[in-house]
């Protein structure tokens, strides 16, 4: 478990190391947190909008989702609670502010039409 634990830690390292180009924006609006998820050398943009239990803490249900610009208002809300995804995933934003590259890799936005950055087309 631990040799899996470094593994995927060190590709999510390598993944932010070959794109440098790629930005997080966050913002923190009250009991909500919006994270833009952007990636020049993929040309990837996914935005997202997050319910937090309390101001900018437990954000763990996606209530807005964009891939690519288009909506994905059909796939929301996704309370990552309930899927599995949270607490514990390197993804989950206990604080928003803790918002992170690994968010490319939360396994509920890979299982989206058009939201899986590595197998959409480029």
């Amino acid at each position: 478990m631990r040799i899996l634990l470094a593994v995927f830690t060190f590709s999510c390292v390598l993944i932010a190391a070959c794109d440098p180009g790629s930005r997080i924006t966050v913002n923190e609006e009250g009991k909500t947190c919006g994270v833009k998820l952007d990636s020049n050398f993929h040309k990837f943009v996914v935005e997202m909008e997050l319910a937090c239990e309390r101001k900018g803490k437990k954000c763990y249900e996606i209530t807005y989702l964009s891939c690519q610009g288009e909506s994905k208002s059909d796939a929301v809300p996704i309370n990552l609670l309930e899927a599995g995804d949270c607490p514990g995933g390197p993804w989950c934003l206990s604080k928003c502010s803790n918002a992170s590259p690994s968010m490319w890799d939360m396994p509920s936005l890979l299982a989206i039409d058009g939201c899986n950055t590595y197998t959409a087309r480029r």
